[in-house]
């Protein structure tokens, strides 16, 4: 009977350069299978064919949400013995830009109505926790999760890819990888252009018996139009703005960041630890 691989299990955070790893880094290392996202859902199959000594999974699952729970709950299961690997963005900087994302997927929410410490916004606060997801982890699986940040990559890109290769005991070659960001990023200016413009065409999800392809042509059309007027809005006059006020109102990220500032420094600690320590089997 052939030796299962050696797994390790990329559960993101979301917005946390996830897309430049499984892009740019994750094929690069060599000596582990990578298993692209869209794959994951196949996890059994991937591993009882690996031919390489280790396998490494990549997703993208915001921990704390039921569904994204039950996920990797479910994949814990079949492989506890598994390594898993979560990657954090300081809370202020994360908020800033899953609202930048709600906007570019149709979102018309004001940031306060977005996310705000009252926690009556759409994404709640507990969402916000990080040692509560490390925490997740770690009573799933047999090894305490590897926690990464999404600065390091930022910061010293090579560096973190290093730590990275390290941690899952791989080689790579740096002329292989591209540490360039995968896509420019959207200006104030636009994403105000394109929350006035979801606001006044409100994108709805299809009838669930639609057919797949009428329901992809709807959601390509929209997100045209929505890029459309992103780009058209380098032509609007300042003036044709005013009313749409702060994409963020002043403070707002600041307040957010003093506030998770203790469960940002339990995480530093805790990643600081175990490179300190040792990353093996939990005792």
């Amino acid at each position: 009977m052939p030796t299962q691989p050696d797994i390790y299990f990329h559960v993101g955070l979301p917005k946390t350069a996830s897309t430049f790893l499984q892009r740019n880094v994750f094929p690069k290392l060599q000596g582990i299978e990578f298993v692209k996202k869209h794959a994951f859902h196949q996890y059994r199959k991937h591993v009882r064919r690996c031919r390489q000594p280790k396998i490494l999974f990549s997703t993208e699952l915001n921990i704390g949400k039921p569904r994204t729970d039950r996920k990797i709950q479910s994949f814990a299961a079949a492989f506890p013995e598994a390594r898993p690997i979560i990657l954090l963005r300081r809370h202020d900087r994360w908020i800033r830009s899953k609202y930048k994302q709600h906007i570019r997927k149709h979102g018309w929410l004001s940031f306060d109505e977005f996310f705000n410490l009252n926690d009556t916004g759409k994404v709640k606060v507990s969402e916000l926790v990080y040692m509560n997801k490390v925490r997740f982890l770690n009573d799933l699986f047999q090894y305490p999760p590897i926690v990464l940040f999404q600065e390091e990559l930022l910061d010293d890109p090579w560096e973190a890819i290093d730590r990275i290769s390290r941690v899952t005991g791989t080689d790579y070659s740096r002329e292989s990888i591209d540490t360039n960001r995968v896509k420019p990023a959207y200006s104030n200016k636009q994403l105000k252009a394109m929350r006035r413009f979801n606001r006044q065409v409100r994108f709805e999800d299809p009838p669930e018996g639609q057919h797949k392809i009428v329901k992809q042509s709807r959601k390509k059309f929209h997100a045209f139009l929505l890029h459309s007027v992103a780009y058209l809005s380098y032509l609007w006059p300042n003036k044709w703005m005013k009313y749409e006020g702060e994409l963020i109102p002043g403070g707002r990220l600041d307040h957010i960041r003093t506030y998770f500032e203790n469960d940002w420094q339990q995480c530093v600690e805790y990643a600081e630890q175990q490179r300190n320590g040792s990353s093996g089997e939990k005792s």
